[in-house]
């Protein structure tokens, strides 16, 4: 039997060679182009878009309100409440007369 030679069996990777590619005017901005120029968001969108994202803040707001109003205390105080008022379900119900 002939041993087998695991490295000759191994697939050699190919080492991909980076070329330099050279810069053309093509890949460069216009001149009358400003970078630090910025159009502003809200001249890109439609009023129906800005009213969106105005009551996306309004609701934002609201909910971060919301969340503020209690301190983890109060809440885990007020679920426990809750818990107790609930019927307890597990209970094994009477049936029948005896």
């Amino acid at each position: 039997l002939e041993k087998l030679d695991v490295e000759t069996l191994k697939k050699k990777k190919k080492k991909k060679v980076e070329e330099e590619k050279p810069t053309s005017s093509t890949n460069n901005p216009p001149p009358e182009f400003d970078a630090e120029q910025e159009i502003p968001v809200d001249a890109l969108l439609t009023p129906v878009q800005k009213k969106f994202l105005e009551i996306q803040k309004q609701r934002e707001a609201q909910r971060a309100a919301k969340a503020a109003e209690k301190t983890h205390r109060q809440k885990i105080e007020d679920f426990n409440k809750y818990l107790a008022n609930l019927s307890e379900h597990y209970d094994i119900p009477k049936v029948g007369p005896g």
